[in-house]
């Protein structure tokens, strides 16, 4: 599957831009939100949007609805539509409207031709984070495989999206793992095209090299700002996410620490028996030296000796021949 960027640059621009602005607004007054579905899969496998997308998606808890539906003119002055899901494409009320803050909300701007965000709205069901939405509930790629276990949720954790952050599940691969199959990070499908509205029944197929790219984001949108962890209301996910990062830091302090430990000995080790070889090198050298300082020395006593015996020797063989020749030579005379 070769990588086709659905979206030309201005549209992924609006998107990045669109994204942005989410995050700072519902961050700013305190509505905590995830990342879910196609910018969920983005973030993790992209780290900005799919080449084969067309939308955003977060996820808000259906408690702080009514906080969202204040900020509807703040939304307006800055040029974007905030709206709620309640009627569908012919203006009949959706099944979500019989149950109070429940029906997915939709941002855009407000060009015919801009693109959107959706906002689904989360209750807790157990150990399960569902959708309050009845439609997406029950749906295949809602509720009955695309839930959140409580415990893979808080805290919300910074992921990279484009050249900024967006906060999302902390465990993402056992929910990408759950909702996508276990072949998210290999295979691609589209499912939807929001920009027609329409499903597009798309196959599975083989991504490659080229797939994982992102659509390049605009500079504007620039922000390396990394927050911190977002924790529930009672803030007990945080206080054990906390330790497991402090036995985390911990253990590679640990690790790090008892790697130096053998480090050191090792050093030392290798230092004592460098330290020995040496010695007994210079040994054997200044040995050999003195050996052969010795032993000329001793040759040249020795020689001299030699000498000096054989001198003697021959002085005296001299002089008696000498002392003999004489003595003849005085008895022939007298």
């Amino acid at each position: 599957m070769d990588a086709k960027y659905i979206l030309n640059k201005a549209q992924s621009d609006d998107l990045y831009t669109l994204m942005k602005f989410i995050h700072d607004t519902l961050v700013n007054n305190n509505i905590p939100y995830f990342i879910c579905g196609g910018t969920l899969l983005g973030a993790v496998r992209h780290q900005g949007i799919i080449p084969h997308d067309d939308d955003g998606d977060i996820c808000i808890f259906r408690k702080d609805v009514p906080k969202l539906r204040r900020l509807i003119p703040y939304f307006d002055d800055k040029g974007y539509i905030l709206e709620e899901g309640k009627a569908d494409d012919n203006g009949r009320p959706k099944a979500c409207t019989k149950s109070k803050d429940s029906c997915t909300w939709f941002i855009s701007g407000k060009n015919p031709d801009s693109l959107g965000c959706d906002v689904f709205i989360m209750e807790q069901d157990g150990n399960k984070i569902n959708y309050a939405d009845p439609y997406w509930k029950t749906a295949d790629n809602g509720g009955k495989r695309c839930y959140f276990d409580i415990n893979h949720i808080f805290p919300l954790v910074p992921y990279r999206y484009g050249n900024f952050y967006l906060y999302g599940p902390r465990n993402a691969m056992l929910h990408l793992n759950k909702c996508y199959g276990p072949d998210w990070n290999s295979m691609g499908q589209t499912l939807y095209d929001h920009r027609t509205g329409e499903w597009t029944k798309g196959v599975k197929r083989e991504l490659s090299s080229t797939d994982f790219l992102t659509l390049r984001p605009p500079t504007s949108t620039l922000d390396n700002t990394l927050r911190g962890v977002l924790c529930n209301d009672n803030q007990d996910d945080c206080t054990t996410y906390r330790g497991e990062v402090r036995e985390r830091k911990a253990s590679k302090k640990s690790s790090r620490k008892a790697s130096r430990k053998v480090s050191r000995k090792v050093s030392k080790k290798s230092s004592r028996k460098a330290s020995r070889k040496a010695s007994r090198k210079a040994s054997r050298k200044a040995s050999r030296k003195a050996s052969k300082k010795s032993s000329r020395k001793v040759s040249k006593k020795v020689s001299k000796k030699v000498s000096r015996k054989a001198s003697k020797k021959v002085s005296k063989k001299v002089s008696k021949k000498v002392s003999k020749k004489s003595s003849r030579k005085v008895s022939r005379k007298y």
